[in-house]
């Protein structure tokens, strides 16, 4: 395992100064912030947030397609239960293989999840 490059309190820095220094280091990797129940993955690619995964309460893609109206609430209750037969599998790449999504609208979906974690985060002011 890798040890942590930084490791501190969130009462010292605010979660945007880390992401802006992340973003000005041109990271890859990734960034693990907890507080109390919660806990946020955030993974880098060269400074950029690409992907992000939150054990607390958010909006997943497949409720943002729902709410689009890009999927059928039927097609993604059928690509859980596939997932549920096959761990590690995205929904969105389930979706998108049975024709149900388009795969730019799981982009734009997983996108917006991304960006609501990430706001999240900001706002944060007690943590690790």
């Amino acid at each position: 395992m890798i040890p942590a490059a930084l490791d501190g309190d969130l009462a010292h820095f605010f979660p945007s100064e880390i992401l802006q220094l992340l973003q000005l280091a041109q990271a890859s990797g990734r960034f693990e912030l907890t507080r109390e129940n919660e806990r946020v993955d955030l993974y880098f690619d060269r400074g950029r947030p690409v992907f992000a995964r939150t054990s607390g309460l958010a909006v997943r893609a497949g409720e943002i397609l729902m709410h689009r109206g890009q999927a059928q609430p039927q097609a993604v209750a059928r690509a859980l239960e596939r997932q549920r037969s096959q761990p590690g599998r995205r929904l969105g790449q389930l979706l998108v293989e049975t024709g149900d999504v388009q795969a730019d609208h799981v982009r734009e979906a997983v996108h917006e999840v991304l960006r609501r974690i990430v706001y999240g985060v900001l706002l944060w002011r007690d943590g690790r």
